[in-house]
């Protein structure tokens, strides 16, 4: 077979097929976690697999050529803490008169099942229980390519289940694949479960001696082909974590085979951790789009112009949509959003925020980091506004001793440190200057 004829195959290794292909199994009877890694260029391939394990790491899943094709794939189970960790990465080519292919796959598939068990609550009596899990993906696809056959992809696919008692209370699947080729980047998306960042929290009441039972069917892939002098690359990556708890009641959430064990607090289970537990890019891996700069936070005073600026690299061309918080700032309003530089002028407080620009070329569009734009009042300090010193009595405390002092003095009494009493500026010596240095005392800005 040619290499044109086996980039337009699918690659089978044994039973196992390596080519980014979505979906997800039934229930799992039994925990795996499985990887595989091949190159064509001589055709070498690595498999690693644990069955029936509460922890486990995927070692040594790496293989490559000196013509530039590569692939790896990671791992890692810790079921007693609640949580797996997937990666795998691809790439192909780099040699002028050479091309190549590579896979990778990290893969698993595990049910987690916990009973709720009681030693003051008979069997059946109903305890508020949570159910918490959260998944982190990414997905990428590059490539410098010289030839329509040359292409790449990174994909993360999945399930999430929840049963309680028996009873399924939740089932979700999803797709999301990046390609790249000579056409340009695309995203296939399927079902219903996000799978670069979905979450979810189920409040149920359990019976004592009844279970919970989780189960989750992950993979990530990337697969890559290169023909001639291109260089291609994709890579995947997932974080899942999970937990199970009991609030409120006198009774826990244990491992069922193994009551010992507790299970995870549903409570670690968040988007904020699952982002935190998502591991990084392969070494190596490919970048179509890449910042040389970011955008910088900056604080100025109302009124006052501000800009932001990115600096894209990678295979153009680029087009730039700025965003505030998140929602895009329309060119018509402000022509410079569409730009490498936003330019804000007479900025007030409604456009304080936090500003990232989604820079698009071939590969798809890319968010630059977030810079926080913070917009001073005109008489703030920092701004040439007013002063003040509340420490009134002068003896190096701001408290309550302060405001006795200024109070006396309102009504007339000796004013040894010889503060000026109109606190507030106002021209009048009146209750308004105590309200004003309360306000201070408490921690409210200067009159």
């Amino acid at each position: 077979m040619s290499l044109a004829q086996s980039i337009r195959s699918t690659l089978f290794i044994g039973s196992m097929t390596i080519a980014a292909a979505g979906g997800a199994t039934a229930f799992a009877a039994s925990t795996t976690l499985s990887g595989s890694v091949f190159t064509s260029t001589p055709g070498t391939l690595v498999q690693q697999s644990f069955f029936d394990v509460r922890s486990a790491t995927l070692t040594g899943l790496s293989t490559g050529d000196a013509v530039g094709n590569a692939s790896t794939a990671d791992g890692q189970l810790l079921a007693p803490t609640g949580i797996f960790i997937l990666t795998a990465g691809a790439r192909s080519g780099g040699g002028v008169g050479t091309g190549g292919q590579s896979n990778a796959q990290a893969h698993c598939d595990t049910s987690q099942t916990y009973v709720i068990t009681s030693a003051t609550l008979p069997p059946g009596t109903l305890v508020p229980v949570t159910i918490g899990w959260a998944l982190d993906g990414h997905a990428y696809a590059a490539g410098n390519l010289t030839y329509y056959l040359s292409t790449s992809s990174g994909e993360v696919d999945g399930r999430v289940q929840v049963n309680v008692n028996g009873a399924t209370v939740m089932n979700k699947t999803g797709v999301y694949r990046r390609s790249y080729s000579t056409s340009g980047g695309s995203d296939f998306v399927s079902g219903t479960l996000n799978m670069l960042g979905d979450f979810g929290v189920i409040t149920a009441n359990v019976g004592v001696g009844q279970t919970v039972q989780i189960g989750m069917d992950m993979t990530a892939s990337a697969v890559t082909a290169a023909v001639l002098s291109s260089t291609t690359g994709g890579d995947a990556e997932i974080a899942m974590l999970w937990g199970v708890s009991v609030t409120g009641a006198d009774a826990a959430a244990v491992l069922q085979s193994s009551p010992g064990e507790a299970a995870p607090s549903a409570a670690n289970a968040t988007p904020a951790n699952a982002a935190l537990a998502r591991p990084p890019r392969p070494a190596g891996s490919l970048d179509c789009l890449a910042f040389s700069t970011q955008p910088e936070s900056l604080s100025l005073c109302d009124s006052g112009d501000a800009s932001f600026s990115v600096v894209a690299t990678g295979t153009g061309p680029f087009t730039y949509q700025w965003r505030r918080n998140g929602v895009a700032i329309f060119s018509a309003s402000n022509p410079t959003a569409a730009t490498s530089t936003l330019s804000i002028n007479n900025a007030s407080g409604a456009d304080a925020g936090a500003y990232d620009c989604v820079v698009s070329n071939p590969c798809g569009g890319t968010p630059s980091h977030a810079a926080t734009l913070t917009v001073l009042a005109a008489n703030d300090p920092t701004c040439g506004g007013p002063t003040c010193d509340p420490d009134v009595n002068q003896d190096g405390n701001v408290d309550q001793g302060d405001i006795d002092y200024l109070i006396d003095v309102v009504a007339g009494a000796p004013n040894p440190t010889g503060i000026d009493p109109d606190f507030n500026q106002d021209g009048n010596v009146d209750q308004g200057d105590i309200d004003a240095l309360i306000n201070v005392v408490a921690g409210g800005e200067c009159p």
